[in-house]
């Protein structure tokens, strides 16, 4: 049963939920009818941040939250570092760095390994149950992660060779 301050609270959570599934469902419908990846990385990046953001409020089993089985747990968890493994991939290919950002490319080529590579940490980590060690890794990776976007941020607007480098600056800026 729930109350009517309940679903005041998870309506919007699932309306949410429901435009970003639409919207990976898009991505992923145009990827594979177009094969680009740029799409197929957009799709993920859209899928798991709404994990990450609204997941919580997914029920199974009747009305225990899903978060309560513990590999949901973990990806819950782990989704805000493949959101931005996703929105890295996204953007290499998205903006052609390789070959218009090659300073931002090295980079990204850099960052990409390290968010796999910390993905598995954290899965071990998670697996033994060390939450002090848990903590450190996300923390980290929060703060590599901000340090490169601010750095790709202002990189892209004094590089920024046209309106869609721009676009998607300004558009990270207002969603961040």
């Amino acid at each position: 049963y729930y109350t009517p301050d309940d679903l005041d609270t998870i309506y919007f959570h699932q309306v949410y939920l429901g435009a970003a599934l639409i919207f990976s469902i898009t991505f992923l419908i145009i990827y594979l009818f177009i094969r680009k990846p740029e799409f197929l990385f957009y799709s993920l990046y859209n899928f798991f941040s709404a994990f990450y953001l609204a997941g919580y409020i997914i029920p199974y089993s009747g009305h225990s939250p899903i978060y309560e089985i513990k590999p949901i747990w973990w990806l819950m968890t782990i989704s805000q570092i493949l959101t931005n493994l996703f929105y890295v991939l996204f953007a290499m290919y998205y903006l052609n760095t390789r070959k218009q950002y090659p300073l931002l490319h090295r980079l990204m080529l850099f960052i990409v390994p390290f968010l796999i590579i910390t993905i598995f940490a954290h899965l071990w980590v998670f697996s033994v149950y060390d939450t002090k060690l848990e903590s450190l890794i996300l923390n980290i990776q929060r703060v590599i992660m901000t340090l490169f976007g601010l750095f790709a941020m202002i990189y892209l607007l004094i590089k920024s060779k046209d309106k869609l480098s721009r676009f998607v600056v300004v558009g990270s800026l207002f969603y961040t």
